[in-house]
């Protein structure tokens, strides 16, 4: 019977504890050349890794990692992650521009693989994840914060767009349709109205702060995109259509109070008494946006301005007749 071999564990152990003892004993310096050399002995050794090594060693390491991480206390956890954010924060201050583009492909098609091979339940629990970290942290904002993080995803949002060719954005606005389409199936009649509130906030504090030009420019982009889908209903669409919009007008004034109709009506009555003293006057700015704003008390046919004068006057070239202030012909 062969003898058995003894455990070398006590001699592991007092190498462990001789390794910790010299660590603690380190300078700064001292700590900085070991930590360089471990980089590049691990940077030659993956080097020199074959595939099936790599995936092994990611492996040794997940289960590792999530051993580690399941048997931490809430405080170390903490600890790690603030310990984690610093130093991607001190990486990424160092990085280049160039190491920074190549770290977010690396990171967009590591993400992209993960996101592949996940199951549809995966897919949700993921989501569900990320939909309350997200929560927590923007709970946690300062409104200083929350604006800075508006501007930098306007910004990203507006490069991704520019950057995109006509089939993407088609598409994009297909999946964002859908999109929209199954939240608010999804929604209670509580959620619904709390999302038109906020809508209806977000769109006045929009327009509040637009000047004359932003102003004309969306009503002529509103104007051409209604143009469009209207053109492109059937007649039983353009039906429904008229019924949902008398049914939320009908809602609109039946959820108003007394004093909200009196003062809706007082400014009605402001804006179009405003226009009959504009029209008044001998300019062209009677007109503007009457097509978005018609009123029918004004009379736009017997303006000065249309009054053109009977064509009565004959060209002396050619006998074609002209009226009184057209441009004669040399």
């Amino acid at each position: 019977m062969p003898r058995k071999r003894k455990s070398n564990l006590a001699n592991s152990s007092s190498r462990t504890r001789a390794a910790k003892l010299a660590r603690s004993l380190e300078s700064e310096e001292d700590s900085q050349i070991r930590r360089t050399l471990d980089a590049e002995r691990h940077a030659a050794q993956r080097a020199a890794e074959t595939f099936e090594h790599t995936q092994t060693r990611h492996n040794l390491d997940a289960d590792r990692h999530a051993a580690q991480r399941a048997a931490e206390t809430p405080q170390q956890t903490q600890a790690r992650q603030v310990i984690d954010a610093e130093r991607h924060a001190a990486q990424r201050a160092a990085e280049t521009s160039q190491q920074t583009q190549a770290r977010q492909v690396i990171d967009a098609e590591r993400h992209a693989a993960q996101r592949a091979a996940e199951t549809s339940q995966q897919t949700q629990a993921r989501q569900v994840i990320d939909a309350e970290r997200h929560a927590a942290q923007r709970a946690a904002e300062t409104s200083q914060q929350t604006q800075a993080r508006h501007v930098i995803d306007a910004e990203r949002h507006a490069a991704q767009r520019a950057a995109e060719t006509s089939q993407q954005t088609q598409a994009r606005h297909v999946i964002d349709a859908e999109r929209h389409a199954a939240q608010r199936a999804a929604e209670t009649s509580q959620q619904t109205q709390a999302r038109h509130v906020i809508d209806a906030e977000r769109h006045a504090a929009q327009r509040a702060a637009e000047t004359s030009q932003q102003t004309q420019a969306r009503h002529v982009i509103d104007a051409e995109r209604h143009a469009a889908q209207r053109a492109a209903e059937i007649s039983q669409q353009t039906q429904a259509r008229q019924i949902l919009d008398a049914e939320r007008q009908a809602s609109y004034i039946a959820a108003e109070t007394s004093e909200e109709t009196r003062r809706g009506r007082l400014i009605n009555s402001e804006r179009q008494a405003e226009r009959r003293r504009t029209f008044t006057m001998n300019t062209w700015e009677a007109f503007a946006d009457a097509a978005f704003d018609y009123d029918p008390l004004i009379d736009y046919f017997n303006h000065r301005l249309v009054l053109i004068g009977r064509m009565a006057n004959k060209c002396r070239h050619c006998d074609a007749l002209k009226w009184k202030e057209e441009t004669p012909v040399a």
